[in-house]
């Protein structure tokens, strides 16, 4: 006898059917896809569009602080000619660049992204030139008409020609030009770098856009399909460049002086704190309420409520874009002024940070980018990912000047450099190259720069009256937490893995690197500082630091000295977590795991420690003590020159070392990281004193703090945030053949490593598949069912 299904169940529960359990999973996946979107949509605005306001505002400043070399009228014509230049040169530039992102060809890659990076800068200039240029002559018409900066008449002035403004651009239908980063987000792309829109989207040997309807000349009834089509764009960039972006420029300007009339006039701060809650969380609230506002607000349910209520939506978004770039523009004002080190390093800083999130391209505006007020897509509000939501738009389109969406690599860290096009035989030479490069030049420097604000931070909270007693309690703090991060390696690898949650799994291990980087800044700064309390006279600075390199190198550890520009730890999954000891003890052996713990942390940790901190002294010393500019530029100096001839002797090196045995073999591999190690020490301290000097000295709190902030989250975006952590033991020469003097410096190698094993196993997967297919014997329908 068969029972019911439902006498399994208690009385009142019942059994989930297909159904509900399908519609349950498909709410579990929508929450899951929804808050992808939220963190899309929040990183947007609070993370890349305060770098795009960052950079305009630097690159501003710097113009007027040379007012006689940019004057208004002059730029603003100039924006609009190098805008006609770009577009004329734009067709040569992109048939140059079609295709030489999938040759791999290494040398056309290289110059073709160069010229990218340099197409894209020259924007940013004109752009801010056409819009300082603008906003100028903008401020000279309103002193014309009330040259009394107190005339009670002067806000009407201001608000009718806002009205006006506002009336021009809706009769243009171009009002969402109005708006500006974070409402528009493109990622940068490859072919279509040099692609842009204009009013009427026209281009050269096409047709005319169906969306030309606007057009107060009437060209597209008299030029469309036409050989004239040539002439058709050209009127489309002249009219982009003359009437809608001068329109937008001023609307923004009177706008601007409105707020500054308006809004907490007597509180700088607090008006611009206001300013941007006000418009990047009304930017938040557009991209989590678009698909919403394109159900309900449609033309064909009443094309004059719609056209009413989307420009309203529109002006109350551009309000808010106006504000949001007046109130991070203002804090930027009255937190690092306005003197030209401070321009130019917030400038450079964050011009970088976009180059790494490959969002270069959202520093350019209008005329350079142009909308067009389309009812199909115009509540979309493109986030930095393309993240959508289910219900939603599924081929979000950037409205203003991305004309295609691309489609985002999972792994997003580094993806400013995917070049995995280049990973044939003859480019591995070149790749070599570029690692070396990269982290000499790029991650050295940074990992250099977080050390010495982490430093510099501690000195400045923790018992800064007190040397010693600073120097001690940081000294014991790194020190315990250090062996703790030892013994809990093995814990965290096992527990803590990719397949519990990318994203929880990305949230913990950065977290894991900024707290064991200031546990290691700890130990290191503790034991630096008690020598320094200590051990002061130059003969006894010598015979430390003379005894503790004999011990490392009696230890068989001189290769523990070594550090960035000589290696690179590229944040994987694999060995993250990974510290290895002395003794490689395994802890299993409780006891004496904890021991070997101790030993590489206290002993092998400290006398590394006491080797650089003479090292470092010595320069001090004898270095040019009298000035201390030329002595950190020369160490500078004499450090990248010693670490360009140690790997350009590292060939000769490996091949010697790989023909030597035993005690001849160990010595070559010491002599040859005693070298990269003096390297290394004269680079570390030329970077450090020049931040030293250069970077903010007379405010060492906001230097210290930004220097940290900005090379911390560089580092996690180039996904080798690891580096900055001093971690594991390693014995010299330990390696086979002549692999003991390979710095492991591999970043772009790796990544192309893995990509070749991921391709190999999608081949073998697919291969297999096909073949496990094709000896399935045929059927008739009726079996298969």
């Amino acid at each position: 006898m068969q029972s019911d299904a439902s006498d399994y169940y208690p009385q009142g529960v019942k059994e989930k059917t297909s159904g509900e359990a399908d519609v349950e999973e498909e709410d579990h996946t929508n929450c899951k896809e929804a808050g992808y979107y939220f963190g899309d949509a929040v990183f947007g605005t609070f993370v890349v569009a305060p770098l795009v306001i960052i950079t305009w505002k630097g690159t501003w400043g710097l113009m007027d602080l040379q007012p006689k070399m940019f004057p208004f009228a002059q730029i603003f014509i100039l924006g609009m000619v190098i805008h006609v230049t770009f577009v004329v040169l734009r067709s040569h530039l992109f048939s140059r660049s079609r295709n030489a992102w999938g040759e791999g060809r290494a040398g056309r890659w290289l110059r073709e992204r160069l010229i990218c990076r340099i197409y894209t800068y020259v924007f940013l200039l004109s752009c801010v030139m056409h819009w300082r240029g603008g906003w100028g002559l903008f401020d000279a018409t309103v002193n014309a008409i009330t040259p009394d900066t107190g005339d009670p008449h002067r806000p009407l002035v201001l608000a009718a020609l806002t009205l006006l403004l506002c009336i021009v651009v809706t009769c243009l239908r171009s009002t969402r030009n109005l708006l500006a980063s974070p409402y528009f987000l493109c990622a940068d792309g490859k072919e279509d770098t040099y692609l842009f829109t204009t009013r009427f989207k026209i281009l050269a040997r096409g047709t005319c856009s169906s969306v030309m309807r606007g057009s107060t000349a009437g060209l597209a009834e008299t030029i469309a399909g036409t050989r004239h089509s040539a002439l058709l764009e050209f009127a489309d960039i002249v009219f982009a460049s003359v009437v809608v972006a001068p329109a937008v420029v001023s609307y923004w300007k009177s706008t601007w002086s409105l707020m500054d009339l308006y809004v907490l006039t007597d509180n700088p701060v607090s008006s611009a704190a206001v300013c941007a809650a006000f418009g990047l969380c009304c930017n938040l609230i557009f991209c989590v309420c678009q698909t919403k506002l394109s159900q309900i607000l449609k033309p064909d349910r009443g094309r004059l409520m719609y056209y009413v209520l989307s420009r309203l939506c529109t002006c109350v978004a551009g309000a808010a874009c106006v504000g949001g770039w007046r109130g991070v523009w203002n804090l930027l004002n009255e937190c690092t002024g306005d003197s030209a080190k401070t321009l130019m390093s917030t400038t450079v800083a964050a011009t970088l940070s976009l180059a790494a999130l490959r969002t270069l391209r959202n520093i350019c505006a209008a005329p350079f980018a142009v909308a067009v007020d389309s009812p199909e897509d115009y509540f979309e509000v493109p986030t930095m990912f393309r993240t959508v939501t289910r219900g939603g738009s599924n081929n979000i389109r950037s409205l203003a000047w991305c004309l295609t969406t691309h489609t985002r690599s999972p792994n997003i860290l580094g993806s400013m450099l995917l070049i995995q096009t280049l990973s044939g035989d003859n480019t591995d030479a070149l790749l070599e190259i570029i690692d070396i490069l990269f982290t000499a030049v790029v991650a050295g420097p940074l990992i250099i720069v977080h050390w010495r604000s982490l430093w510099a931070l501690m000195d400045l909270y923790v018992y800064p009256d007190h040397p010693f007693k600073s120097a001690y309690w940081t000294a014991a703090f790194g020190i315990v937490f250090g062996l703790v991060l030892y013994m809990g390696q093995e814990t965290l690898n096992r527990k803590l893995t990719p397949g519990a949650g990318t994203t929880k799994y990305f949230i913990i291990t950065r977290l894991y690197t900024c707290v064991a980087g200031v546990v290691n800044v700890a130990a290191c700064r503790g034991v630096w500082n008690i020598l320094e309390c200590t051990i002061t006279e130059t003969r006894l600075i010598i015979i430390s630091t003379v005894v503790s390199t004999i011990a490392i190198i009696w230890l068989k550890g001189l290769t523990n000295l070594d550090s960035a520009p000589f290696c690179i730890q590229v944040d994987t999954p694999e060995d993250y977590f990974e510290a290895p000891t002395f003794y490689k003890t395994s802890s299993k052996e409780t006891a004496l795991y904890i021991l070997d713990c101790v030993f590489s942390v206290a002993v092998v940790g400290s006398l590394v420690v006491f080797v650089w901190r003479g090292s470092w002294a010595l320069l001090d010393i004898f270095l040019y003590p009298e000035d201390a500019v030329k002595s950190c530029w020369t160490s500078l100096v004499v450090g990248y020159a010693l670490v360009v001839l140690t790997f350009a002797a590292q060939t000769p090196m490996r091949w010697a070392v790989a023909r030597s045995q035993g005690a001849v073999r160990l010595l070559l591999a010491d002599l040859y990281h005693l070298v990269s190690f003096i390297a290394t020490v004269n680079v570390w301290r030329g970077v450090w004193g020049l931040m030293d000097i250069y970077f903010f000295p007379e405010t060492p709190k906001l230097s210290n703090w930004c220097s940290h902030i900005i090379s911390l989250v560089l580092l996690i975006l180039l996904n080798c945030s690891n580096s900055v952590l001093v971690r594991g033991v390693y014995i010299d020469a330990e390696e086979p053949a002549g692999d003991c003097v390979v710095f492991p410096c591999h970043y772009l190698r790796l990544y192309l490593h893995k990509e070749r094993i991921k391709k190999r196993h999608k081949d073998v997967t697919q291969s297999a598949k096909e073949t496990e297919e094709a000896n399935v014997p045929l059927q008739m329908p009726e079996e298969k069912v």
